[in-house]
Order: C-alpha cells, then structure tokens, then sequence
C-alpha cells in the first residue's frame, strides 16, 4: 500500500488507543470481559470464525468444570456398575459447561446492546479501510497503463478522493474519541442530568406556585 493511503488507515493499534478495546473482527475487548460484533453474521467467514471460538470457549470451560463432575461422583467411584457414574460425571460437567457457556454469551449480548454507537462506528471504520484497499488496487491498475495523459487525471482525481477521505478519517477518529469520553463518563452525566431533572421539576414548581400567587 502507498505511504499516503497507509498514512489513512486506521489500524488495529490505534483502534486500541482510541477506543479503549482490543478490537478484532470478531471481537471487542477479548475473549473473556469483551462482546461480539453483530458484523461477523453478515460474513461467512468471520462466522465460522466465530463458531470456532465458541467451541474453543466451550472446550475451555469443560476442561475448567471437570472438578465439579468429580466432586459430584466422589462417593460413587468404587461402585461396581460404572456406567451410571461414567453418565453422571459427564451430565454433571457438560451441563455446567453449557451452562456457563449460555451465561458467557447472554453477557455478551448484553454488551452489544450497550456498545451499540461504539459497534457501529467500527463497522464504519471497516468500510472506510476497505475504500483504502480498493483504492490501492485502481493504483496499481493506473500504474499498469502506459497513457500519459490519463495518469495526469488520474491522480487529480485521486487527491480529491484522498482530501475526502482524510476529512472522513478525522470525523471517525473524532466520533470514536467522542464515543470513549461519554463512554467513561457515563455514571457522572447519568447523575447529572437525574440532578438537572429534580432542579427543573422543583423550578418549574416554583414557578407554578408563584405564577397562581400573581393571578391572586
């Protein structure tokens, strides 16, 4: 890619520093503490991806609750029939696999409907990348010809293309540090605006009352 569309793009890096997250195409925040981005459905890939890491996840958290199916057939281990304690071991770590599992993501879910602005503005700043990319493949079809004059319009054009996209690379930069300022902030402008409400209903009472003293 050319210095000035690399000097465009927004990297997973800066993502980072911007945001406050580990961004990937999967996920934000990482496997355990983080959501998933709702644009990995609208690719099969990232959803297979996806998938794969459910079952990693899974594989994770049976190994992880493999203490509790042997606490729970503890006393059943010199039975002569094993079969039963074979079944329970496994009801017993499975079930708690796949209860935690559905927890894990029933947080995640919960995550994505409190990240929405955020998730969105990733997904623009995937698009936006990805002009950077086409961008970089009329370049190396214009470096292909051999006409003079259509490089010399071409790359007119091309600087107004790339003036447009540095104006649009500083708006999301903008919106993503926008986004992490409320983000961090949200408790304290919560509280605040509770504490505006109560001063405007006791104004707006006040004013009432001495509206009906004036009418008097």
């Amino acid at each position: 890619m050319n210095s000035d569309l690399e000097n465009l793009k927004i990297s997973d890096r800066e993502l980072e520093r911007i945001s406050g997250f580990d961004v990937s195409d999967i996920l934000v925040g990482g496997i355990f503490g983080g959501f998933y981005r709702p644009s990995v459905f609208r690719s099969r890939s990232r959803s297979l991806q996806f998938l794969f890491t459910e079952v990693l996840v899974f594989a994770l958290l049976f190994i992880f609750t493999l203490p509790i199916g042997f606490a729970v057939t503890r006393n059943s281990v010199n039975s002569f029939d094993q079969l039963p304690v074979v079944l329970l071991f496994f009801q017993a770590t499975l079930g708690s696999a796949i209860v935690l599992l559905t927890t894990w993501n029933l947080y995640m879910w919960r995550r994505v409907q409190q990240m929405k602005p955020l998730l969105r503005m990733l997904d623009e700043v995937d698009q936006f990348n990805q002009i950077l990319g086409a961008i970089e493949v009329i370049d190396r079809l214009n470096a292909a010809k051999n006409s003079q004059q259509s490089v010399s319009a071409t790359l007119s054009d091309r600087q107004q293309v790339l003036s447009a996209l540095n104006l649009t690379r500083d708006t999301l930069v903008a919106g993503l540090s926008t986004e992490k300022i409320l983000r961090e902030n949200r408790g304290l402008l919560v509280s605040q605006w509770r504490s505006g409400g109560k001063y405007r209903k006791q104004f707006g009472g006040d004013r009432s009352a001495f509206s009906q003293r004036s009418r008097q």
